[in-house]
């Protein structure tokens, strides 16, 4: 079964002219079931039922001329059109031009002419409609996909932004946005302080021919007081010959399983009880400390402070009560130590406190203002506390184990001396 023959909308105010148009086109096998005198008309046919061209006089009579109702029927319509008209001056040309790719006829219209026209504009028009269909569907099938995706030209203007990009980061290009040029959004590295630099982002990278791997970014949007973290892949685009032609660039939302590791890591490094660091925060931060250490300078200082009183504190008023006081001990520990300090329990009553770029005599006057401090805490029975200050020295090299084992002796001699007090390492 051969298919209908294609229908064509004629829009010609000169009657004469119409119907020559309508038998010409009758003979090519389209089917021209009328002719419209007016834009009015035409719009009007095409609401009921669209052809699959028009025929359009660029001077009509009425207040709508030819060349608005080709930019009606392509924009409302759909309808590839072509333009008829006795005149071809400049202004016309150019506005004829600017609604869209339609052919442009000159009346008397020449009638091999006008088949060729309307063949080529029909063959045009399927495949802009298959295109479009292709990109309707493309675009689909990113805006289901769960990742974010983000395609950019050589230039690296955007031609993609799919809607779970949007989501993520919360944010909506503007058409003078480029890689590295994006208004009002920031990107930083994982430690959210650390801008990220623009020439090391995925897509920058990718567009240099750089791939790179699941790089973590911390992104957040101007207003927002709270980003999201990214885990993001670059890929270079190229043209048959090998040329750079684009990049593009996936990721996902990695906020959740960032802040989950984040944390089980503050829970694997802090004391349940008091807050503080713990023993394992402890030990890695000295060690890291004594790794840095320079030969020459202050390097730092560790103090080891273990309560007076304690056991028999607890003993006699239980367990809870002496938790009670350990988390009042770590709150009086956090009030009296630097910023940079490094508070931790070390164990049982024992505490700890790392200074960093702090000498001896420094660390052993906040030592001391930090037993005063101990020494008026209110408490169920007398309660003091013993320390042993210890400094870093070139002889320990990069051993923390060997500062730490000085101030424990510095401990003990605080012990002997009648405990609540303050007692250097020997041998400085």
């Amino acid at each position: 079964m051969s298919p209908a023959p294609a229908t064509v909308l004629v829009v010609e105010d000169e009657r004469l002219v119409a119907l020559d148009l309508q038998r010409s086109l009758t003979r090519f096998g389209y089917r021209v079931p009328i002719t419209v005198a007016s834009a009015a008309d035409a719009v009007a046919v095409c609401q009921g039922s669209r052809p699959a061209l028009a025929l359009v006089d660029v001077h009509l009579k009425g207040d709508v001329d030819g060349i608005e109702l080709g930019r009606r029927l392509r924009e409302e319509f759909d309808v590839p059109f072509i333009f008829l008209t006795a005149y071809a001056d400049e202004e016309t040309v150019k506005r004829a031009g600017a609604v869209g790719p339609g052919a442009y006829l000159l009346k008397p219209v020449n009638v091999d002419e006008l088949r060729i026209a309307i063949e080529v504009a029909m063959v045009r028009h399927a495949a802009e409609s298959r295109l479009r269909a292709q990109t309707r569907w493309m675009r689909g099938v990113l805006d289901a996909a769960g990742e974010g995706i983000i395609v950019v030209d050589r230039e690296g203007c955007f031609e993609v932004f799919n809607e779970a990009a949007m989501r993520i980061l919360d944010y909506s290009p503007g058409p003078q946005d480029k890689v590295g040029q994006m208004i009002d959004i920031s990107f930083f590295l994982p430690d959210r302080v650390t801008p990220f630099e623009p020439a090391e982002l995925p897509l920058a990278r990718a567009l240099r021919g750089e791939p790179s791997d699941r790089m973590d970014i911390y992104v957040r949007s101007a207003g927002v007081t709270d980003g999201v973290f990214v885990s993001a892949t670059g890929r270079t685009l190229r043209g048959d010959a090998g040329e750079i032609t684009g990049a593009v660039l996936t990721f996902r939302d990695v906020t959740a399983l960032r802040r989950t590791q984040e944390r089980l890591a503050t829970l694997a490094t802090t004391d349940g009880l008091t807050g503080l660091g713990n023993h394992r925060a402890f030990q890695e931060r000295l060690a890291a400390a004594a790794a840095a250490s320079p030969a020459e300078g202050p390097g730092f200082s560790l103090a080891l402070l273990d309560l007076d009183g304690f056991k028999a504190l607890n003993d006699r008023f239980g367990h809870p009560a002496g938790d009670a006081v350990l988390a009042r001990i770590a709150d009086v520990i956090r009030r009296n130590v630097r910023r940079s300090d490094f508070a931790a329990r070390y164990g049982g009553d024992e505490f700890c406190v790392l200074y960093p770029d702090t000498d001896e005599d420094a660390a052993y006057g906040f030592a001391e203002r930090l037993r005063v401090a101990i020494e008026a805490l209110p408490t169920l029975s007398p309660l003091t506390v013993s320390i042993g200050v210890c400094g870093y020295r070139p002889r320990f090299g990069h051993d923390g184990a060997a500062l730490l084992q000085a101030a424990d002796e510095a401990l003990y001699e605080a012990k002997q001396r009648g405990k609540n007090c303050v007692a250097r390492a020997a041998g400085g």
